[in-house]
């Protein structure tokens, strides 16, 4: 049954495992932004989970981003000239399809800059499908030199578990999953 089937691969992250993900991420994200001046890619808005995970992230020690902002990242780039790195932080890439529009907004952005940026990616969670469809198939190769994705805690999609099913071939579970899509 699909229902039982779907309670069955459900990965439940509890507060303390995200916030152990998390640590380990703004550790990595310490080290590799120094103390060098950097955008916080982040919605003001207090109901969005990457202005949480931000305010979160803060408290375990990434340092202060120098501006937080979603909109207008070129103006803001240009009147902070040493800003030379955007960081995109959220809680959880499943299919990526978030994180992607995030890269292509900041894209769009930084092309109208004369110099280059680095652009890092802090999620506690990622599934592979979500790294692979980010890294190999959304972006175009030529912007991807540009970007660093964070190492993350690996957590399952349904595309991973379609995947595996299909290397298994598992007929049962390909079935379960195809009921699934459909809803």
């Amino acid at each position: 049954d699909a229902a039982q089937w779907i309670l069955d691969h459900i990965t439940h992250v509890t507060q303390e495992e995200f916030e152990h993900a998390l640590q380990c991420s703004v550790h990595f994200a310490g080290r590799r932004l120094g103390n060098r001046p950097y955008l916080a890619f982040a919605s003001p808005d207090s109901h969005t989970s990457e202005f949480w995970v931000l305010e979160l992230a803060r408290e375990k020690g990434l340092p202060e981003p120098a501006v937080t902002s979603r909109d207008n990242l070129a103006e803001i780039l240009k009147v902070n000239p040493k800003i030379r790195d955007i960081l995109i932080i959220d809680d959880i890439a499943y299919s990526g399809q978030n994180l992607t529009t995030f890269l292509l907004e900041v894209f769009e952005e930084i092309a109208k800059l004369d110099y280059a940026v680095n652009i890092q990616v802090l999620l506690p969670f990622m599934s592979d499908y979500s790294r692979r469809r980010i890294m190999e198939k959304e972006l175009p190769a030529n912007l991807t030199r540009y970007v660093e994705l964070y190492p993350s805690q690996k957590i399952l999609s349904l595309a991973d578990i379609a995947a595996e099913a299909e290397t298994k071939n598992d007929r049962e579970e390909l079935s379960l999953i195809d009921q699934i899509k459909q809803v």
